[in-house]
């Protein structure tokens, strides 16, 4: 029973970093939609605030507990000055109102503990910063088919590795993290997306299967999905709008 809650709850956890994980790939999709922004200048100065934040968490440690300090404090020096003025009712309510928001406070921070990796934790949100740079410098080499690139990065990361942690890593593939069935799920995810937005079967089938291949074996996934994905949907001169 134990060992199934601790599979549960890995399991969980990584459904939560996918989410994030495609909820931050929509950031990136971002300038393919809305032609106003620029998407070499919007992609630098991603990739630049990403880095930032990163050495900033690698340099001061400490400064997100500082902060979360500073903004409970004060939190509660406002809650207190309205319970000293107001009527003893709406003074209890106030009470409840702080204890609440303690507590989503703390929830939140337990939640980003559990998502959080062991070398996240030490070296900082490198897949973050990865994924930025390498679709950075996708759209300098390969301009509008980072589309797909960043598209690869969306979807073939995310259904791989949530599929993989549900199915218990049963078959995985050789010298890989990756399963059978998360890979497959993978590509038949992405070449149906390809498919729906007008691009040919074959290319889609090689695409996905580019996609797929660079997710299991590459070293930062994050880093060559886009590029790799990007540099061949240029060769194959993949419809761009």
């Amino acid at each position: 029973m134990g060992k199934k809650l601790r599979i549960d709850e890995i399991a969980r956890t990584e459904l939560e970093r996918k989410i994030l994980h495609i909820s931050l790939s929509l950031l990136l999709i971002l300038p393919y939609f809305w032609t106003e922004l620029n998407a070499p200048i919007y992609f630098a100065i991603i990739a630049l605030l990403a880095n930032y934040f990163n050495a900033l968490l690698l340099k001061k440690p400490l400064l997100p507990q500082e902060i979360k300090r500073n903004f409970t404090n004060m939190r509660r020096n406002i809650i207190l000055a309205f319970i000293q003025r107001a009527p003893q009712p709406l003074a209890k309510n106030l009470e409840t109102i702080d204890l609440l928001f303690e507590k989503i406070e703390k929830g939140i921070e337990e939640e980003i503990s559990k998502i959080e990796r062991n070398y996240e934790k030490i070296g900082g949100y490198i897949g973050i910063t990865h994924g930025v740079l390498g679709v950075l410098v996708s759209e300098v080499l390969f301009s509008k088919y980072t589309f797909y690139g960043i598209l690869a990065l969306m979807i073939v990361d995310p259904a791989s590795s949530v599929i993989s942690v549900f199915t218990k890593f049963k078959h995985r593939l050789p010298r890989s993290w990756s399963t059978l069935e998360g890979s497959i799920t993978a590509f038949l995810t992405f070449f149906l997306v390809l498919y729906t937005l007008g691009v040919p079967a074959s290319q889609a089938i090689l695409i996905s299967l580019i996609g797929v291949i660079t997710e299991a074996y590459a070293i930062e996934d994050n880093l060559l999905i886009p590029v790799i994905v990007s540099l061949s949907a240029y060769i194959l001169l993949l419809p761009t709008s």
